[in-house]
């Protein structure tokens, strides 16, 4: 990218890693440590790499593979109704390298660190400003598949259909943050993000695809989303 399209400005907004859900989540710490000194390295040799955000923040519906995969910072309890959500080891770990902005710390070097005669980690920190964060997706996260007018999606439909989908799982309710605005906006801060980005289901604002069929209480939602954000200081990212 640096060579070829005249260094453009990059933000890594997915990346993540899927373990057995287990809450000591050591294999996740190590992928996460390598992946963002090596996002450390590029800028060091010039790339113009401006921020990161873990993909997901709390463990999602994951498609084909329903509630299976366990890829989030957070454990959410699908066998309580309230999804509650529980940190995982990983989240003391990016916590404290958004709050130190890199390696150049002892804390940091201790998480797993490995011999000197094979260390090849680069102990140094993120420029000024670099952008810290977390993802997540609507239909992964969101759960209300039917709730304040909203429409089917195109996954609502896929899902529903017999066989498509791992154990007849489905994102009609998956972490249910519709009904948490709060809870996540409450683990965002407590994991100290700067940045949140989430994406806009179009069936819950436009619910028959059309500007006419507009769902003010679909927008509602993600309005109260970016506004909960925002009193946390907390920037959103918005995909549609």
């Amino acid at each position: 990218l640096r060579t070829a399209y005249n260094n453009l400005e990059v933000v890594v907004t997915m990346n993540g890693f899927g373990d057995c859900g287990t809450m000591e989540d050591e294999k996740r710490i190590v992928y996460m440590k390598e992946y963002t000194n090596n996002i450390l390295k590029a800028i060091s040799d010039g790339c113009n790499v401006k921020g990161y955000y873990y993909w997901p923040l709390a463990d999602t519906w994951e498609w084909d593979n329903g509630y299976g995969p366990k890829e989030g910072l957070f454990n959410v309890d699908y066998r309580d109704d309230d999804r509650p959500r529980y940190p995982r080891a990983s989240v003391n770990f990016y916590r404290r390298l958004i709050q130190d902005r890199g390696f150049d710390t002892t804390a940091v070097r201790d998480y797993h660190a490995y011999p000197v005669d094979r260390d090849e980690f680069l102990y140094d920190t993120f420029p000024s400003g670099f952008m810290w964060g977390a993802a997540t997706s609507a239909y992964q996260v969101e759960g209300a598949w039917n709730t304040d007018g909203k429409g089917p999606s195109i996954w609502d439909t896929f899902c529903h259909t017999t066989d498509k989908v791992y154990g007849g799982m489905t994102g009609d309710v998956a972490c249910d943050s519709y009904h948490h605005i709060n809870d996540d906006v409450r683990i965002a801060k407590e994991l100290g993000l700067k940045h949140y980005r989430f994406s806009i289901a179009w069936s819950r604002v436009l619910p028959d695809g059309t500007r006419g069929s507009l769902n003010q209480r679909g927008v509602d939602y993600y309005n109260n989303l970016i506004n909960a954000l925002l009193a946390e200081n907390i920037q959103p990212m918005v995909t549609l």
